[in-house]
């Protein structure tokens, strides 16, 4: 699973385009809800929110743990893990530069 969750760990040009393809793809979802007259749910709303700050706190409270937890768990894969969570570190220090 973490290999579906590193798109907070690759280099920032790469992480954006990622963040803004599955933000288009969760207010898609949103849009669709809204338009079949189901309740919205609020992630995937667009009106409630740009997004990005829960990413952001998605990122901190689930990805980093997971990736702190293989690099616990498994030690042949440990130094991976480590600068897959350096990226992830320096990618939310730039949304937080950012304003998110």
């Amino acid at each position: 699973h973490a290999a579906d969750l590193s798109n907070p760990c690759k280099a920032w040009t790469i992480h954006i385009q990622w963040t803004h393809a599955i933000l288009a793809e969760f207010f898609s979802q949103g849009d669709l809800e809204r338009h079949l007259g189901l309740e919205v749910t609020p992630m995937l709303d667009r009106t409630l929110s740009c997004g990005r700050s829960q990413q952001k706190a998605f990122f901190q409270g689930f990805v980093r743990p997971l990736f702190v937890m293989c690099a616990s768990s498994i030690p042949l894969i440990r130094d991976k893990c480590q600068t897959c969570l350096d990226q992830l570190d320096a990618n939310v220090a730039r949304w937080t530069e950012l304003g998110f």
